[in-house]
């Protein structure tokens, strides 16, 4: 089979493309189209910043170890629109380990391990794509898309079946769904509460009291970080962080780059 790969990057304010983008961006963010063996896929850029990371202690659910503390996001990064599908996991691994099945939803069933060999492989076919997954930090940041609240649109948890899927809200059938089909953050990026979580890179370690510029997490450890909450209101908030061996296979388990 012709192996067709190509980038085609777009810094444009989303008045200038808006059926291309598909949903408005702010006008600070571009985005970068990629193809892969027929299956596109896109990265939104993410401009650097300071935010405030973790939970207020007043906030309702907070936990003592969610410090919230400063972190300076101090060079812009890429971070995909979605979550990694699974038509595109199929074409770059030649398998597809997801128990619910369907082109346009999140891979899953993967573990941290599988998640970082299927960035080398889209590494190795897109070189200038440079992909990772994210930190931790990262991960917050362009959730949060500026909210200082609980979640991306602030503390209303009704408002958050217009943004995820949920165990409360899919209503009988299975709780996965296709990508996008939620209201996406302020920064057009989806999904990022609800539906699955979303491997990160870093190892758990408890958050800091002072303030800090690009945290990568401890240098190592024995579980890895997820994020983004899968079943309920409550576990979509911030301040939910499980952690999980880096060669477990997790259903509910998915990743983006």
């Amino acid at each position: 089979m012709k192996r067709e790969n190509w980038i085609i990057l777009v810094f444009a304010i989303s008045f200038f493309a808006p059926g291309l983008l598909h949903a408005e961006l702010p006008y600070h963010m571009g985005v970068k189209i990629f193809k892969v063996n027929g299956v596109t896929f896109q990265l939104l850029y993410v401009p650097p910043e300071t935010f405030m990371m973790g939970s207020p202690s007043n906030e309702e659910g907070h936990k003592a170890e969610e410090i919230q503390h400063e972190v300076a996001i101090t060079k812009g990064f890429w971070i995909g629109r979605t979550e990694v599908t699974q038509e595109l996991y199929q074409v770059i691994m030649g398998k597809n380990p997801s128990y619910h099945k369907g082109p346009n939803f999140p891979v899953e069933n993967v573990s941290w391990n599988d998640s970082v060999k299927f960035i080398h492989r889209l590494n190795d076919l897109l070189p200038d794509g440079h992909f990772n997954l994210p930190s931790e930090a990262q991960w917050e940041y362009t959730c949060r898309a500026g909210s200082k609240g609980a979640y991306c649109f602030g503390n209303d948890g009704v408002k958050l079946d217009q943004y995820a899927w949920l165990g409360d809200n899919t209503h009988g059938k299975i709780r996965l769904q296709p990508v996008a089909t939620k209201k996406p953050n302020a920064w057009g990026i989806y999904d990022m509460h609800g539906n699955l979580w979303e491997w990160c890179v870093d190892w758990y370690g408890e958050y800091p009291i002072r303030a800090l510029s690009d945290p990568s997490g401890p240098p190592s450890g024995s579980e890895k970080v997820c994020r983004g909450g899968v079943q309920s209101t409550f576990l979509c908030k911030f301040f939910i962080i499980p952690f999980f061996k880096e060669w477990q296979v997790v259903t509910h388990f998915s990743y983006r780059v």
